[in-house]
């Protein structure tokens, strides 16, 4: 079992901490491709890597591809999310505020602390407050994902209260009639208007929620 770091946006925090996600989807990276001879190579994040014959199906190449990640079932993963801490420390780089320090998650409602605003990235390990467990984890195309896995991301009802079955647009802020669809506006929203149509490989994540608090 490792421990490693992961990021997230405020929204995907809110989703997590509200208990409505249990899923991810990352790049795979580096991901399959064509070779010259016309046949796929499998580049693995651990070492050496794999040729396939040119027919070889999609869910071949997953299953090679996912033999070699850097993450699989049964690490913990430390969520960094954006934050900001006391304004006193502004000229200081993350690694050099003092550990322990009064850290504003951007995900909450309080808005105390009057710091500048600091990246995902930048979380020190300190300072994180949500841990994950994975659980499963499985290579895919992008636009293999289902209903439910899209649910599983934690995409939003738009209006609950009026229309149970209708989802947040992450791009217009009106409704998609299906988590798929919401979850298509989200990705775009994060990725670009191409990434979708590209139809990318991805390794999605599993996960449970092991700890919320520093």
């Amino acid at each position: 079992m490792a421990t490693k770091p992961i990021p997230f946006t405020v929204p995907m925090v809110q989703a997590i901490l509200a208990g409505r996600k249990s899923q991810t989807r990352r790049l795979l990276k580096p991901a399959p491709e064509r070779t010259e001879s016309g046949h796929w190579h499998v580049p693995w994040q651990v070492g050496g890597g794999s040729i396939m014959a040119p027919d070889a199906t999609d869910r071949c190449l997953a299953v090679e591809a996912r033999e070699g990640l850097r993450i699989q079932a049964g690490d913990l993963l430390w969520v960094r999310e954006p934050w900001r801490a006391s304004s006193a420390h502004d000229d200081l780089a993350p690694r050099d505020i003092p550990e322990g320090d009064a850290v504003e998650y951007l995900a909450d409602a309080a808005k105390v602390l009057t710091g500048r605003y600091r990246h995902a990235r930048f979380m020190p390990r300190w300072a994180s407050r949500i841990t994950l467990e994975v659980t499963g984890v499985k290579v895919e195309r992008l636009q293999d994902i289902t209903n439910a896995d899209a649910l599983a991301e934690g995409v939003e009802q738009s209006a609950p209260h009026f229309d149970p079955t209708l989802y947040r647009d992450y791009l217009l802020g009106g409704d998609c009639d299906t988590p798929r669809l919401s979850f298509e506006t989200l990705w775009t929203s994060l990725h670009g208007p191409d990434e979708w149509n590209r139809n990318p490989f991805v390794v999605a994540y599993t996960f449970k929620t092991v700890r919320t608090a520093r």
